[in-house]
């Protein structure tokens, strides 16, 4: 099986904060949750500004849920962070992706994990340095955008295209 593209990075404190940070605080629904607690809390202070009666917790929610964001962010980072000191040793985890026809293996420090089919990849998201694959089983595939041994951030992102994956 030929080698279509081939990805290397080391997964930093950087690349988890960047991914973290789309998960809690740049996905659609989060956006959604802001906007809607936002509109409360707008309306809770124009009702208050024109004499009505208003609630305070109306505003409250949208700084209690941003802190409750930003808490879990902290936390996830710090966690994942942990899990690879303690699997792998102190110094920042190597991570390797190969991509074939088929398939995505990826190898993590010297232990490479069972291949992923193509087919199993349900979204991308992209961040400014990352390419992120999020499959069926709620796993994410990281890849460096600067990161490309064989083959390039465009290709490889026109390959994801022609497989029928929004990108």
């Amino acid at each position: 099986m030929d080698i279509l593209f081939e990805n290397a990075y080391e997964r930093t404190p950087a690349v988890m904060k960047e991914l973290y940070r789309l998960i809690y605080f740049k996905r659609p629904v989060n956006l959604m949750i802001y906007v809607v607690l936002g509109g409360i809390a707008v309306a809770n202070i124009i009702t208050a500004v024109v004499g009505g009666e208003y609630s305070f917790s109306g505003c409250a929610y949208i700084l209690i849920f941003a802190l409750m964001q930003f808490v879990m962010y902290k936390n996830s980072v710090s966690t994942a962070i942990s899990r690879d000191k303690e699997k792998f040793g102190p110094e920042p985890l190597k991570v390797r992706t190969v991509v074939t026809e088929e398939e995505i293996q990826c190898t993590y420090g010297e232990k490479t994990v069972d291949p992923i089919p193509l087919t199993d990849i349900k979204k991308v998201w992209q961040t400014k340095n990352l390419i992120l694959l999020h499959t069926k089983a709620r796993l994410m595939i990281i890849i460096d955008r600067k990161g490309f041994a064989v083959g390039s951030q465009d290709g490889f992102l026109e390959y994801l295209r022609s497989n029928g994956l929004k990108v």
